[in-house]
């Protein structure tokens, strides 16, 4: 499967849209395949059976849309009622004149997933800037770095909040790394390994799902992972 860019909602929408084949947005990303992840606000139903949805992030929205015939993705959308936390992955779109997401997949999140995912849309968002500011206008360059902090500003960061893990994915990275043997970690040892560190079981798996969609990892046999 195609990897998935992340990018904040305030830049999707500033896609240029001249065609569905190759979008770009402002600081370079190539638009394919997204990784988003927002507060679900509502979710309506075409006349057609389509759905269509918004999810915020702090910068903007991203419109959503699953099709009568992506079964699994509606079904699941329609299992969350608004407002929620939800983590959704899809293709980037042109549909009747709107840039959209074409969902593939939606799963309710916590508000700590949510919080990851900024820090590393801000993170991959920063290294487009440093690798790409030469060519981009200056005024690109500050929106962009504004809208950044505006998203970091509503991160809970509590550090003397019991058993809160930051960013479960990076460590459950460094856990595969540290103890995968040659068939990769079973997925039994990791649940185990990040009850640990204080992530919990249900957040393991939620990032396993998501480490595996966005291609950091694989996984080899059943019930095993391992990194690419």
């Amino acid at each position: 499967m195609e990897g998935a860019n992340r990018l904040f909602a305030g830049e999707f929408t500033g896609i240029q849209m001249t065609g569905d084949r190759d979008l770009r947005s402002p600081t370079g990303a190539v638009c394919h395949r997204i990784y988003l992840s927002g507060a679900l606000t509502e979710v309506t139903e075409t006349q057609a059976g389509d759905l269509l949805a918004r999810v915020a992030d702090p910068t903007g929205i991203f419109q959503i849309r699953i099709g009568r015939r992506s079964i699994r993705a509606a079904a699941a959308l329609s299992a969350i009622s608004p407002p929620a936390f939800v983590a959704v992955t899809g293709m980037a779109r042109v549909y009747r004149r709107q840039l959209i997401v074409e969902a593939e997949a939606v799963t309710e999140a916590s508000r700590a997933l949510r919080d990851i995912w900024i820090l590393r849309t801000s993170e991959q968002t920063l290294g487009r800037l440093e690798m790409n500011a030469a060519d981009m206008p200056d005024e690109i360059v500050h929106e962009t770095a504004s809208m950044m902090q505006k998203a970091l500003e509503v991160v809970h960061n509590d550090p003397s909040e019991k058993g809160f893990c930051l960013d479960p994915g990076a460590r459950l990275l460094e856990i595969i790394a540290d103890m995968s043997g040659p068939r990769g970690m079973a997925v039994d040892d990791l649940l185990a390994a990040g009850k640990v560190d204080g992530i919990s079981e249900q957040t393991v798996r939620n990032q396993i799902k998501r480490l595996l969609e966005e291609g950091d990892c694989y996984s080899p046999s059943s019930g095993h992972i391992r990194l690419l």
